[in-house]
């Protein structure tokens, strides 16, 4: 059974929210009380999407789009396969991407990623985020169990998306882009290596993702099920990504300002979950998270096949986190509720420990 909150924790902690956005409690909508073992629904009056600004899906689009069997694990499509020859073909629409550019609004201040947010002492938001890999060389997974464990307990999360990943799971992405609990960042085309790349290599990896998600979303319009529910349900998702993560966590200064040029927010992360690590399992996942966690924290794991007790994991921090007072958020939500803390340049857990991977990956698109 799903789990929730108390309205007493939800209203107090909508309150201080949107007393930082000047903005008043949003009245709560009438859903059912009763919880739901469906993974498609916001269970009860805890849904974020009752509660909470900034908010992208529409829970009557996901609901008519797709029957619970369709968010179920499937293994086939779960396990990263390589392929004979890379897939380097752009997808279609970069043309009227790049004549519309910049295409999001963002990438405003000082050059730098955000590795975090200062809260108020009050606050104790936080913002899981998930990387969703696929190269020109292999067709990646969707760790379901991952995405079910996030939807079973109501929380908030921030998928970053390679174009080619969207491209290989189109229901994957809609799903993701429908549902309220989430938002959709780009992870480049191809997770190319950003301190590698140069010139229009650097440029592709900024357009051709956003190009694949307009595609992604356009497609959802024309479903029989989305002129269903009307336009104005469909205008709730997002119609460009407004966020970026730098592969391997690399940047220099081109890079960096090519992404703010094209008005993304470069957003790496304060805490990395480790669930690729070979020798991980679901304790040390666990506690790694609570050794190491803090108000206004950005955590970074994987749901494209690649990690391990990631879902495991989250099945037991999720309601520990909550019971502690933790709010889980998108990264666009926490980044209303405090000062973003900019780093000069891209690193994984302190500047310049990500150095070798330039040779160890080259240009990291394979």
């Amino acid at each position: 059974m799903a789990m929730a909150l108390s309205d007493d924790i939800i209203i107090n902690t909508t309150a201080r929210v949107l007393a930082v956005l000047g903005l008043r409690i949003l009245p709560i909508l009438s859903l059912s009380m009763t919880l739901s073992m469906s993974p498609r629904s916001l269970a009860d009056t805890s849904s974020v999407a009752e509660h909470y600004p900034l908010l992208h899906g529409s829970l009557k689009l996901l609901d008519t789009c797709w029957e619970p069997a369709d968010f179920e694990f499937r293994d086939e499509r779960d396990r990263i396969l390589p392929l004979r020859e890379p897939d380097f073909e752009p997808p279609n629409g970069v043309e009227a991407v790049s004549a519309n550019a910049p295409v999001a609004a963002g990438g405003e201040g000082p050059l730098g990623t955000i590795r975090g947010v200062e809260l108020g002492q009050q606050e104790r938001s936080i913002a899981l985020t998930f990387n969703l890999i696929e190269r020109s060389g292999e067709v990646s997974g969707y760790d379901s169990l991952l995405i079910e464990a996030l939807r079973k307990h109501n929380v908030s999360a921030t998928f970053f998306a390679t174009g080619k990943w969207m491209r290989s799971h189109p229901q994957r992405i809609q799903q993701l882009m429908a549902d309220p609990r989430f938002e959709i960042g780009s992870l480049g085309w191809n997770h190319g290596n950003l301190a590698v790349l140069k010139g229009q290599a650097i440029v592709d990896q900024l357009i051709w993702p956003e190009a694949q998600y307009r595609n992604a979303r356009d497609a959802l319009t024309k479903t029989d099920c989305s002129r269903k529910v009307g336009d104005d349900e469909m205008a709730m998702i997002a119609p460009t990504m407004s966020l970026f993560r730098f592969p391997y966590g690399r940047c220099n200064q081109e890079s960096l300002e090519a992404v703010a040029q094209y008005g993304l927010r470069p957003v790496q992360w304060s805490l990395v979950m480790d669930d690729i690590a070979d020798d991980v399992n679901k304790r040390t996942i666990v506690d790694r998270v609570i050794d190491n966690l803090h108000p206004g924290a950005i955590l970074v794991g994987h749901a494209d096949g690649r990690a391990h007790f990631g879902a495991q994991a989250l099945g037991e921090l999720i309601p520990r986190l909550l019971s502690e007072g933790y709010f889980f958020v998108t990264v666009s939500q926490l980044l209303v509720q405090g000062q973003p803390r900019i780093a000069p340049t891209c690193y994984e857990h302190s500047p310049g420990d990500n150095l070798e991977y330039d040779d160890k990956f080259g240009d990291g698109t394979l």
